[in-house]
């Protein structure tokens, strides 16, 4: 048997700016000083959140023995495969979400009985957004954060299928 697969890992960086307060127009020698490059490479995101994922794990999360050969095996495997939970299954389509190995980002999968998709990704609301092969049956899928409304996404063409994921 074939099988088919794509996994797209998909990062979006947050940029981090040191700003110098002011005092109100007083010497430049009361305002506090720009971090240093060291300092501001210390500062840590605030972490986004997707709730569903926090729940325990029930024997429904399992993933298909042909994605766990995929993910599972892996030594430089971007997302912690026991983090995997089953969110949503619709028209023969299962859809996961799991977190990242560094428990920063988060990891999006869609899989039929033969097929997956999948990538991982850190952002603070559109996490990671995947687009299957030509030839496949499954669908563009995308993971936002608990806190994204997805009204714009739906307008675009997307079909919520679970509060965090969308496809189209």
């Amino acid at each position: 048997m074939k099988l088919k697969q794509r996994i797209v890992v998909g990062f979006s960086i947050p940029i981090l700016i040191g700003l110098s307060s002011c005092d109100g127009g007083s010497s430049p020698t009361t305002s506090d000083p720009a971090p240093s490059p060291s300092e501001s490479a210390n500062v840590v995101p605030t972490q986004a959140a997707v709730e569903a994922i926090d729940r325990p794990s029930t024997s429904s999360d399992e993933i298909p023995n042909f994605m766990n050969e995929v993910l599972g095996d892996n030594d430089d495997r971007a997302v912690n495969v026991s983090s995997i939970r089953q969110i949503e299954e619709a028209d023969g389509i299962t859809y996961y979400i799991g977190k990242t190995n560094d428990a920063e980002g988060f990891c999006v999968y869609a899989s039929t009985a033969n097929d997956f998709i999948g990538g991982c990704g850190y952002a603070s609301v559109e996490v990671v957004s995947v687009s299957p092969a030509v030839e496949s049956e499954l669908p563009q899928l995308m993971l936002v954060t608990d806190s994204y409304s997805g009204y714009s996404l739906q307008e675009s063409g997307w079909k919520a299928v679970s509060k965090n994921i969308l496809i189209r």
